[in-house]
């Protein structure tokens, strides 16, 4: 067909008509031979279309739209057909497009994208799915929104992909209240909602990818495929395995699993192989189920990332051999996608090729040099995007997926295998990670050096224990004042799971013959031999990477002889190594204080949202006795224990500040995403009487030592890899203070009471923080045997813990029991007698905070 162009300008109904037949004879025969043909025509009926003045009802218009659409549409069938100047191509298509219904123009290059990506020509679909978003009008600009944002999540562009979903969200609501908006419409908000649950899954940030999929199951049901689906990822990037499992075989028996068996195949292995550490007939039914999958794949994207897959099951079962034409195959799939930049696949080569290399006996030099440098361009790459995204307030979970754990466990095995004499030139690569946390990134830390950690950081007592786990392997770095040591683990899977049950136990303060031995098998785990016999002269211990390994509560750990190891040595956790020593140089900065203690008594919280606390029963004579461990101490307390007092005070003359109230765990976050909150005392009707994390970022001259005894102030959402910890702790040392005595459970007053005059008694007598706490420990376990309290257990230090806030000589009579408050200069605030005068018995309980949704 010839079409020249003075037919296509020409307005006679003819020339219109002329233009259709020919346009409906290529959309009957679109393939490899017309498809030139078809883009040419294109392209003049673009020019012409523009040049008629775009009217709605201009047979051009219509002409070029059918033609575009079906073009588009086309294209993955067409091969090279189409030439690869798909910009030009996107832009000839949206052109045509923009000229008639926006609706239209939307949703067909919206499929369009789609149908690119699926066959990995994703430099065109990203094209069309941004030329949709133009073309797009209202609701149809936020559905090619979801597509693009949907496009860019394969290349892991996560800052681009969740500012594709804020401008969405907002175009959807909007746009849904509108009388002449579709029908439909709100059913987009379910899509919607599900790219942000895949967004935060990516993200690491596990609590918002919960509310996202559960406001998708409440509109699909609990029971419906597509929600079972969303919770087997939940299930799978919790890494809760056994619950993946079992959501995947249920779904493998539906007839067609969402989003398809081949998908839910997959989740399905990667399940089972995590399974497969307790028995290796899991591992061999998920080399089954994956062999089956590659045979039904046909699409290059999906190929390679079953082979990587396989490959990594077959490192995992001892056969290198068959993985290594896995791992050639991918690549050659991989190299033949050049037009998109695929992070997590490269990565997964990259890790793969490096493991297969550490196989060998000896490797050549050249190779491990080209396999040392591909995985630093992959690791460089991950914190390209890391530094890309905004710090959140509670942190961002970017060492939560495990391949991005994998590629860094890899690259420091590949460091330690090279130069095996040098673990603090390994070591550097996990600092340098830990510097991209939120908290060293929003006080502008930079990466500090091994030695110099070593030499500064390391407690003189003992030492510093910084974890990695990972599915490849998991890494330990013993720190001391003279020595960097590296121990190999496997991949502590097993370790989270034991620690969440161990965990929960302890916040039930039960200690059974079960929970004994659960404890004893995370001790087995976190510190084998000869980790366990390397430490066993330590008094002292810092733990670094505590998030990854859910919390493990160190204290809890069994010996032998029935003690734990928290009544033996000194513990507390660094969020981090570059913290760590920002926290050593505010110690050296640190100028002289006048009093040794600020004791704030909320013992009168103000009402909220219709759920009254109850006072704090404490007499007069109990708060001075907290106090008199110290020569110069104030006490606020009662109703002059308000949020503005302390949001006011001048904080820069105490050494140590203690809150003793009521906390919360508020669902009222406003976008700060840290729910845990200290309780004060009333102000007036409208004044809020919460002390939030954002409120404690606020503060300034912070006390070097904060004592938080209220409910679950270390408690908040989990970025595992992230600084921050998204609690009050969290907050208190970005916020300057150097350490925090912090619950992550419930406390009971008796126990606040007895662990806060503990601890005073201690720190005044010359303890540094993690050493008082041990004491604490050993006399609340001592006090109810049987029982292992959570006051015991589960109140942590975290920050520094080898730091003095006062000499014993400092102390009065070595802190061993009350003096008279006239001794003390004046200090004892009138609050004391009028808020807190009344004599009443002190065996109320401490109001249970609210659970954590």
């Amino acid at each position: 067909m010839t079409l020249s162009c003075a037919a296509v300008r020409a307005q006679d109904p003819d020339d219109a008509a002329a233009i259709r037949a020919a346009v409906d004879r290529l959309r009957k025969d679109l393939n490899a031979a017309t498809a030139p043909e078809a883009v040419a025509l294109l392209r003049r009926l673009s020019v012409a279309s523009e040049t008629r003045g775009g009217r709605p009802d201009d047979p051009v218009h219509a002409a070029a739209t059918d033609l575009a659409s079906a073009l588009a549409n086309a294209r993955p069938g067409l091969g090279a057909a189409v030439p690869e100047a798909t910009e030009s191509l996107a832009t000839a298509i949206a052109a045509a497009l923009r000229m008639r219904r926006a609706d239209r123009a939307a949703e067909a290059v919206r499929s369009a994208s789609h149908a690119h990506a699926s066959a990995g020509h994703f430099t065109l679909a990203r094209t069309l799915a941004s030329q949709g978003v133009t073309a797009g009008l209202g609701e149809w600009r936020a559905i090619a929104l979801l597509q693009l944002a949907t496009v860019e999540m394969v290349g892991g562009h996560l800052r681009r992909v969740e500012e594709l979903l804020d401008e969405a969200a907002g175009l959807i609501p909007a746009a849904a209240a509108r009388a002449d908006s579709r029908p439909s419409l709100a059913a987009w908000r379910t899509p919607l909602r599900t790219m942000q649950g895949r967004l935060y899954l990516e993200l690491g940030l596990i609590d918002l990818a919960h509310a996202a999929f559960t406001e998708v199951r409440a509109v699909a049901g609990a029971s419906d495929p597509w929600s079972q689906f969303w919770t087997l990822e939940e299930a799978l990037a919790a890494e809760d395995h056994a619950q993946a499992l079992a959501i995947a075989t249920e779904l493998l028996r539906l007839a067609a699993p969402p989003p398809s068996r081949m998908q839910v195949e997959l989740r399905a292995a990667i399940a089972r192989a995590r399974v497969s550490e307790r028995g290796q007939e899991h591992l061999a039914v998920a080399q089954g189920l994956l062999e089956s999958t590659l045979v039904q794949s046909r699409q290059p994207m999906d190929r390679a990332r079953l082979l990587l897959r396989l490959a990594a099951l077959d490192l995992e079962a001892g056969s290198p051999e068959a993985a290594r034409p896995r791992v050639g195959e991918a690549r050659t799939l991989l190299d033949g996608i050049r037009d998109f930049e695929l992070s997590r696949e490269t990565a997964a080569l990259a890790v793969l090729e490096a493991r297969l290399l550490m196989t060998q006996t000896r490797i050549p030099p050249a190779e491990a040099e080209a396999a040392h440098t591909a995985l630093l361009r992959a690791q460089e790459r991950l914190y390209e995007l890391w530094r890309g995204h905004p710090p959140r307030p509670a942190g961002i979970g970017y060492l939560q997926p495990v391949a991005r754990r994998d590629l860094l466990a890899t690259l420091i095995a590949l460091e330690l295998r090279i130069r095996p004499g040098e673990p603090g030139r390994a070591l550097r690569h996990l600092v340098f990670a830990q510097s991209l946390g939120s908290t060293a990134r929003r006080l502008g830390l930079g990466t500090p050096d091994t030695d110099a950690i070593r030499r500064d950081l390391a407690p003189r007592d003992g030492g510093i224990l910084v974890y990695l786990p990972a599915a490849v392997g998991s890494h330990v770095f013993a720190i001391t004042p003279t020595s960097i040591e590296h121990f190999p683990l496997g991949s502590l899977s097993r370790a989270r799971a034991l620690a969440r049950e161990v965990r929960a136990a302890l916040r039930e303060s039960s200690r059974s013959a079960a929970t004994t031995a659960t404890a004893a098998a995370l001790r087995d785990e976190v510190l084998p031999e000869p980790l366990s016999a390397h430490i066993a002269g330590w008094r002292a211990l810092a733990i670094v990477g505590r998030d990854l390994l859910a919390e493990a509560p160190f204290e809890a750990l069994p010996d032998p002889d029935g003690s734990s190891l928290g009544t033996r040595k000194a513990i507390w956790y660094l969020p981090s190594l570059p913290l760590g020593m920002e926290l050593r140089a505010r110690a050296a900065r640190g100028s002289a204080r006048a009093d040794d203690l600020l004791l704030v008594a909320a013992t009168e919280p103000a009402a909220r949202r219709g759920s009254d606390l109850p006072p704090l029963v404490l007499a007069a004579t109990t708060l001075a006795e907290l106090a008199a461990p110290f020569r110069k101490a104030r006490v606020v307390s009662g109703r002059l224990a308000t949020r503005s007092a302390l949001l006011t005070a001048d904080l820069s003359q105490s050494r140590m500040l203690t809150f003793l109230g009521h906390g919360v765990l508020d669902a009222a976050m406003d976008g700060d995403e840290r729910p845990a909150a200290l309780v004060f005392a009333g102000e007036g009707p409208d004044a809020d009487p919460l002390l939030r994390c954002a409120d404690v970022e606020r503060l300034v001259a912070l006390p070097p030592l904060v004592i938080l005894a209220a409910c679950s102030a270390a408690s908040g959402p989990t970025r595992r890899g992230d600084d921050q910890g998204g609690h009050l702790a969290g907050a208190f040392l970005y916020a300057g203070a150097r350490s925090v005595v912090a619950s992550t459970a419930d406390l009971d007053l008796a126990t606040a009471r007895r662990f806060v005059h503990e601890a005073h008694a201690a720190l005044a007598a010359g303890s540094t923080s993690a050493e008082a706490m041990r004491r604490v420990r050993a006399v609340l376990e001592a006090s109810v045997p049987g029982r292992a309290p959570a006051g015991s257990a589960l109140l942590h230090v975290f920050g520094l813990g080898d730091e003095r806030i006062t000499d014993a000589r400092d102390a009065s009579d070595g802190g061993a029991g009350p003096r008279d408050p006239a001794r003390r200069g004046g200090y004892l605030v009138p609050a004391l007698l009028l808020g807190s005068g009344l004599i009443l018995a002190a065996a109320a309980l401490l109001l249970l905070r609210r659970r954590h949704p």
